[in-house]
């Protein structure tokens, strides 16, 4: 199935706590998570019109002083007027009005990036022979049969998206828009190249590292091979280009690398894998603790953090590959009480 549509239909108005907006609002970032698809929620028309009919307007009689009437004004306008922004509707991008500031600004992220993708042309052929013939056969063994060359492409051009916007603001005018696009058309066709050259090469590494996890069945490595099978699968998955970016990706290989050194000394070395998998594993916990009570708005800090972990594991299980920067147990620790876990 390429695409779909699906309808849900509400509770009545007086069963529910929260306008069809806030439900839409809380869907919008947890679809737009889920690898490899591309989903999003709209409402239809709450009052029964057809999309094409005016909107409510409201009417406000009474004998007050103006004054005093315009505070009841001001008031009404803060309780009914909403944050417009673009939304991503994965072919197209459309215009709504969100609850919320920060729901504006994530959604207006996806739209613009959307908008980006869709108005910039690319060679797709051309890019697709920065795909070595090596990741294409890894790709269905590491990431499912729904993960082609073509989808590939696709997170490579969100990366550059995503990079290009992450060092510029937020576009709010046409000529925001104009010059974030002339940045983007610039750089694409090399930045996305160069992905997916190092995406090629960490999925092969990634199909390797899953081959040989897959001949370790002695009972007594079942726990260190699950979670080297674990962290694996976080760090090459359908999705993985767009979510480390263009700037990691070296990163994602080096990690791979760690864990193919791990391997090598496992058999021999089983208890003290062991007893690193226990360290580790506890601080990881408290991150996803920490994840789960910040929900979907995560500070950069926190996501940082997150990488720290995978930095963390080089130097626990495979210190010879090298880490970047300087990372330790107390210092990880340290950070995590710093955020709050």
């Amino acid at each position: 199935v390429a695409q779909g549509l699906s309808f849900m239909k509400l509770e009545d108005w007086d069963k529910r706590e929260r306008s069809q907006f806030e439900i839409r609002d809380e869907l919008l970032p947890k679809l737009q998570d889920i690898p490899g698809v591309r989903a999003f929620p709209i409402n239809r028309p709450p009052l029964g019109q057809s999309a094409r009919n005016q909107p409510v307007n409201f009417v406000i009689r009474s004998s007050l002083e103006y004054a005093e009437l315009q505070q009841y004004v001001d008031k009404l306008l803060a309780e009914v007027r909403g944050y417009p922004g673009l939304l991503d509707d994965a072919t197209s991008v459309s215009l709504s009005v969100f609850t919320t500031e920060a729901v504006q600004r994530t959604a207006m992220a996806g739209g613009v990036r959307r908008l980006l993708l869709l108005t910039t042309p690319v060679s797709r052929k051309t890019l697709e022979r920065q795909i070595s013939n090596a990741a294409r056969l890894s790709l269905a063994r590491v990431g499912g049969k729904q993960w082609t060359p073509d989808a590939l492409i696709d997170e490579a051009l969100q990366a550059v998206a995503d990079d290009v916007m992450r060092v510029n603001d937020l576009p709010w005018t046409r000529d925001e828009f104009t010059a974030l696009a002339a940045e983007f058309k610039r750089v694409v066709a090399e930045s996305a190249g160069h992905a997916l050259q190092q995406a090629s090469v960490a999925i092969v590494s990634a199909g390797e590292v899953a081959a040989r996890l897959d001949r370790l069945v002695a009972p007594a490595l079942a726990t260190s091979v699950a979670d080297a099978r674990g962290q694996l699968q976080r760090l090459v998955r359908p999705g993985f280009v767009a979510a480390a970016g263009v700037g990691r990706l070296r990163d994602v290989h080096r990690y791979l690398t760690a864990i193919d050194r791990r391997l090598d000394k496992l058999a021999s070395d089983t208890s003290k894998d062991l007893q690193r998998v226990a360290e580790v594993r506890a601080l990881e916990n408290r991150y996803v603790a920490l994840l789960d009570r910040l929900g979907r708005q995560v500070p950069a800090a926190v996501v940082e953090l997150g990488w720290q972990l995978e930095e963390l594991r080089v130097g626990v299980f495979a210190q010879a590959v090298g880490t970047n920067g300087t990372v330790s147990v107390k210092r990880v620790q340290r950070a995590l009480i710093d955020l709050g876990a």
